[in-house]
């Protein structure tokens, strides 16, 4: 099972590596005289044990991007304690690579780092049997405890084993101002029953699909219908690592799906990352397409680079009858200490850390356009005056970025999800013909017999 193909994580990890534009690899300025943000963290801990010796930690990682906000963080991080010669190795690697090396290392009881990048989608891998209970658990203070975002994907059997570092990457929806303008539809749409009313009638006015979903060949994207299942409430797993994509809120989603695409003719059925999807969505092509869901990593060059005119809008999700969710979460990558062979966990764990201060979280998003993971930075000035001229004009989208993502719904990653999102892929076309339980009963059946 963990040698089979996953389009979904290999792209996954790709993209998240190119972000919004090139800004991702950025460096951070680094700070001479740094100082450790006790009224967040609590006191700096202390490590005069330590004193006079010399230490290495090492830190594998899969993307460049990322690594140009944790290398500098990890230099000022040293700089607080100049009675230790310590020195934290960043280590970039390929990520097909990096995963098997770290299952080779975790199983062998040698050769593994001392902190990981753990990629949301590999938490079905690591964080359970054989290699859970080498992961130290990240013991919060009560003001991170409330402060840090997305701590669920990343626990497991109760324990939190990795925090997240990249960003909450929350789902909104791109769409062309200028579609719906020439359409005669205002945005936001409240809900998902008026964006089907708005996508008749943009139909009928302009005779354009207003959005997009993957059935038929499709290669990945199976994110599109799950990140909608967050956004309704359902998890994909549930507390005890069942999968419930099949309950009433999975059977909503992928019920209106259908229905976009083959009953009311709405939606196109397409690939997201198609180069002909791409052109259709910045409106070079004749039969343009007026809006997609997606989280923050997806678009960025592959269409904010082929625009000469901000054309685009964002917008909150609309709701569902019985959620009050306008967004959903898709993606993410954390930082976990590898316990079980480091000689520093508590090394290790202070410079995790470190990096989650919001005036850290703050300086990430300046350089790289990672948004905060933590509460407090996402409402700061940085955030909420943060526009994006060349892609959205004169829209404020950082107000969108503070008021959606401090609240999250939850999003759990359970044991063999790798292989569950290979059938769903390989199975999606059968929604065409096929009723939306009996399809999600399958899928969950497949699950039951991993």
């Amino acid at each position: 099972m963990f040698n089979k193909k996953n389009l979904f994580l290999v792209i996954m990890i790709i993209v998240l590596t190119i972000s919004f534009s090139s800004a991702a690899f950025a460096e951070i300025e680094e700070i001479d005289n740094p100082v450790w943000p006790d009224e967040q963290l609590g006191v700096r801990p202390d490590f005069s044990k330590y004193n006079g010796q010399k230490i290495e930690l090492s830190l594998w990682h899969f993307s460049q991007g990322q690594i140009s906000y944790l290398k500098p963080f990890a230099r000022e991080f040293e700089k607080l304690y100049p009675e230790i010669d310590l020195t934290i190795n960043l280590q970039q690697m390929p990520a097909d690579q990096m995963w098997n090396s770290l299952a080779t290392s975790l199983m062998s009881g040698q050769g593994a780092p001392d902190i990981t990048a753990m990629e949301i989608g590999q938490t079905s891998r690591f964080f359970v049997e054989p290699f859970v209970d080498q992961f130290k658990e990240i013991e919060l203070n009560d003001y991170l405890k409330t402060d840090l975002i997305k701590q669920e994907p990343y626990t497991a059997n109760g324990k939190l084993l990795a925090v997240e570092s990249a960003g909450p990457h929350p789902v909104f929806m791109f769409y062309r101002k200028d579609l719906f303008k020439e359409a005669g539809i205002e945005m936001p749409i409240e809900t998902w029953d008026e964006f089907i009313e708005a996508g008749i009638k943009m139909k009928k006015e302009i005779g354009i699909p207003i959005t997009l979903f993957p059935i038929k060949n499709i290669t990945w994207g199976s994110w599109m219908p799950l990140s909608l299942l967050v956004q309704n409430n359902n998890p994909i797993y549930n507390e005890n690592n069942e999968l419930i994509i099949n309950n009433e809120q999975g059977q909503e989603v992928f019920k209106m799906i259908q229905d976009m695409i083959y009953k009311h003719e709405i939606a196109v059925d397409a690939e997201p990352d198609n180069p002909l999807t791409q052109e259709r969505l910045v409106g070079s092509h004749q039969d343009q397409i007026a809006s997609m869901i997606a989280p923050l990593w997806f678009p960025g060059s592959r269409l904010f680079n082929k625009i000469d005119n901000p054309i685009f809008g964002l917008a909150p999700l609309p709701k569902f009858d019985n959620s009050t969710n306008q967004t959903s979460t898709w993606g993410g990558t954390g930082l976990s200490i590898v316990e079980s062979q480091t000689e520093y966990p508590d090394i290790a764990e202070a410079y995790i850390k470190f990096i989650l201060s919001s005036k850290n979280q703050i300086r990430k998003f300046e350089s790289t356009n990672y948004l905060p993971v933590v509460k407090s930075a996402l409402h700061s000035d940085a955030i909420i005056n943060y526009t994006l001229p060349e892609v959205y004009g004169e829209q404020k989208i950082g107000e969108l970025y503070a008021k959606y993502t401090s609240e999250l719904p939850a999003l759990n990653i359970g044991p063999g999800f790798a292989s569950v999102d290979d059938e769903m892929r390989n199975r999606m076309n059968e929604l065409s013909e096929m009723d939306a339980k009996e399809w999600l009963d399958k899928i969950v059946e497949f699950q039951n017999e991993l």
